[in-house]
């Protein structure tokens, strides 16, 4: 019984680990809605983000390895 706690501690901590690092590994950017330009801007470091802002987090897709036809956003079907 000892032997299968432990076993599932280890296996948490490890999972949490590759999940943390694999997010954190990801190439995310801050974007502020510029009213001016009607669009999001990326944020600079440091920069300050006040109450009430429009604020998005986005993570950057390479679509190097999408089809030539292109993916439809949204579709769940696994042709």
């Amino acid at each position: 019984m000892e032997v299968a706690f432990i076993s599932l501690c280890i296996g948490y901590v490890i999972g949490s680990y590759l999940k943390s690092s694999a997010y954190d590994s990801q190439d995310w950017q801050c974007l502020r809605w510029d009213g001016r330009i009607f669009g999001y801007r990326p944020v600079a470091f440091g920069s300050r983000i006040e109450r009430g802002e429009k604020v998005v987090m986005a993570l950057k897709l390479g679509t190097n390895t999408f089809p030539e036809e292109g993916i439809i956003y949204g579709d769940d079907s696994s042709d």
